[in-house]
């Protein structure tokens, strides 16, 4: 037996027993407060309390579960965990989960991954409690009832209904749950024989090859009567100038003056961190997961070829990209003389506030990172890596603060049930949410665009192999998919955001 010490709200400490590994795990704050701030939502949201608990855990390093393939692992520092109400873990979700990230990944993204697993074997869970069923005596009936469920809810954090990403991820989640279940001798029957010849019915995601369950349903492709997200590449929204002009402003303190030369930072001053960050997706077209791990070594070495002559200088830095993958990112000389400002005044700070304040300042290991967290940050986080979602939320925050918005309806919700609530005819009954009208990769899109414009008005009529190569794509047609119905269509706001970035790299104008 081994102890499972888990603090919960109130100071309470609940001790769970498990055969099956060793975790200590502390239950994740939701911060709907911070939720409610960065969706700007009008109403109050209230969350049902479910029966199943997501807890983030952290494991030991040393400790190996049993069933687990020992070659090739990985060992994480930190895992969600699922446990009924009354703090017994689901073991076969747990397990699920940690296999999935005990395999030799080709990502090292596990964090994401796991933490996507648990919430949506937490979902699906709940649904199997609810219901009094059993997770290994599901029928056809059970699965496209959930699949139908999921594809009509609304996500309290949002008041939205989930889009068809999310819901066909969740459907793939369970999918690949069932298929390992039955692999690891957990069922006794493999739920996808004898359907295959369905499954193309119901495409959903990449790999399309459902629980046969759900291999003639039709899902996500019902008629959706709510506002949808949008993926980040679909729909380019590059800011206009007076645009980025404000919203830089918002993220913080000038970088760069009207000389183009990095401005002075002291202690004391607000943070440029995340203004900074915003800068250099505007400058290079970087996406936001690789501007967070942009490493402190690489900046450095390039700094020592720095010229105090050459205006015209340009860097290659290594960056992580989708999957993990590596790719070369070319930055000029005045974003790199902005790193390295960072990295000797606003960082040194932070790394000197995190050993200052860490219990053993002699452990405390200075991250490879080069953007950290800074002195405001709590004593846990002040000094580690940032996460991209910081710098994401922080753009979408000034972004509504300069009134960029877009009006979206939102549904009401019962907050006992979660279920919309319905007016006297039997309408959900909607209420007004501003929604940020610009994220932070549209900073990317910023960039390409401008340099499209930029590339055609020195004569270059096809930049597009050129676009391809700074942005990281796969092909060029990637590339000219995603920007030239834009670029056709908006020219007047292409060829202001191309003069302004002629006027800034020529004159330091900004």
């Amino acid at each position: 037996m081994i102890l499972l010490l888990i603090p919960v709200s109130l100071r309470q400490v609940i001790a769970v027993r498990s055969d099956n590994c060793s975790l200590h795990a502390d239950i994740e704050s939701t911060r709907i407060g911070k939720r409610r701030e960065e969706q700007h939502v009008s109403e109050p949201i209230s969350i049902h309390v479910c029966d199943v608990r997501v807890v983030k855990a952290r494991r030991d390093g040393h400790d190996i579960a049993g069933p687990l393939p020992q070659p090739q692992m990985i060992t994480p520092t930190e895992l969600q965990m699922l446990f009924t109400n009354d703090w017994h873990p689901i073991m076969p979700a747990n397990l699920f989960s940690m296999q999935r990230i005990y395999k030799p990944m080709k990502s090292a993204r596990w964090q994401n991954t796991q933490k996507a697993i648990a919430n949506d074997l937490a979902q699906w869970w709940r649904f199997v409690l609810v219901n009094n069923l059993e997770w290994d005596a599901i029928s056809a009936e059970d699965v496209s009832e959930y699949g139908y469920l999921m594809a009509e809810s609304v996500s309290p954090f949002t008041h939205r209904q989930y889009s068809t990403s999310t819901v066909s991820r969740r459907l793939a989640s369970i999918q690949n749950f069932y298929s390992w279940a039955w692999q690891t001798g957990m069922l006794s029957e493999n739920p996808q024989e004898g359907c295959q010849d369905s499954i193309s019915r119901f495409p959903i995601g990449p790999k399309s090859a459902l629980l046969p369950h759900l291999a003639t349903a039709s899902i996500v492709q019902r008629k959706r009567r709510g506002p949808r997200g949008r993926d980040p590449e679909d729909n380019p929204r590059p800011l206009k100038v007076n645009e980025l002009r404000g919203v830089l402003n918002r993220l913080g303190p000038r970088i760069f003056g009207s000389d183009g030369a990095v401005l002075p930072w002291k202690v004391g001053d607000p943070s440029k961190r995340n203004r900074l960050m915003a800068e250099i997706a505007y400058h290079t077209g970087m996406r936001v997961d690789e501007i967070a791990s942009i490493s402190t070594s690489d900046v450095l070495n390039q700094a020592r070829k720095l010229s105090s002559t050459d205006k015209w200088q340009q860097f290659v830095l290594t960056v992580r990209t989708k999957g993990r993958a590596t790719r070369k990112v070319v930055v000029s000389s005045v974003v790199l003389r902005a790193l390295v400002t960072y990295h000797d005044t606003e960082r040194y700070e932070a790394i000197l506030c995190a050993k200052k304040h860490n219990l053993d300042h002699l452990a405390f290991k200075e991250p490879t990172h080069l953007f950290v967290n800074g002195v405001c940050a709590n004593f846990r986080d002040v000094g580690n890596p940032v996460s991209a979602q910081t710098p994401s939320r922080a753009f979408t925050k000034a972004v509504l603060a300069e009134g960029l918005i877009i009006r979206s309806a939102g549904f009401k919700l019962d907050p006992e049930s979660g279920d919309k609530l319905v007016d006297s005819d039997g309408r959900p009954i909607t209420f007004s949410i501003d929604l940020a009208a610009h994220t932070f990769h549209d900073l990317r899109h910023t960039f390409a665009v401008m340099f499209y414009k930029s590339e055609v008005l020195r004569g270059n009529s096809e930049p597009w192999e050129k676009l391809r190569q700074l942005l990281g794509h796969s092909t060029a047609e990637t590339t000219r998919k995603i920007y030239l119905k834009y670029i056709d269509t908006e020219e007047a706001t292409i060829s202001d955001i191309a003069a302004h970035y002629t006027r800034m790299s020529l004159y330091g104008v900004r």
